[in-house]
């Protein structure tokens, strides 16, 4: 993880500054994106920055170690709200319970996600899901 880009991105996030940056998707297709950063997340051993995409008009999230040529453009914007209207999908990946906690910490409360686990998590997470259903009432 190349912290300064981390360092960068971060600040980015907390002045509200419009960022640029080269972004290489999963396939392999490289694009140019402007965007407004909103917060940076840890997930497992990848960080990703969750930010509203100006060409696209909705949010994304962006794999930090696919971003190249970061430019802070020193235009400010008003901060967005990350409501659930915004449809941010946040795959939450785990073979285990403890990284799947870690994973949901980071999550904001109005942002919904999934769940891709082992047969053996889902079921222990069902499990406990219809427990803690049943001790509610």
């Amino acid at each position: 993880m190349d912290a300064d880009l981390l360092a960068q991105l971060a600040l980015s996030c907390r002045d509200s500054e419009r960022i640029r940056f080269g972004y290489t998707a999963a396939s392999g297709r490289q694009s140019s994106r402007s965007a407004e950063p909103h917060i940076l997340v840890p997930q497992g051993r990848r960080w990703y920055l969750v930010a509203w995409d100006l060409a696209r008009t909705y949010w994304r999230t962006f794999r930090l170690d696919r971003i190249q040529a970061l430019q802070q453009t020193r235009v400010m914007f008003p901060p967005r709200d990350l409501t659930p209207a915004a449809q941010t999908a946040w795959p939450i990946t785990s073979d285990h319970l403890a990284g799947l906690a870690t994973d949901l910490l980071w999550i904001p409360d109005t942002v919904p996600y999934t769940v891709e686990a082992s047969a053996e998590v889902l079921g222990f997470l069902r499990d406990q899901a219809d427990r803690v259903r049943a001790a509610l009432g």
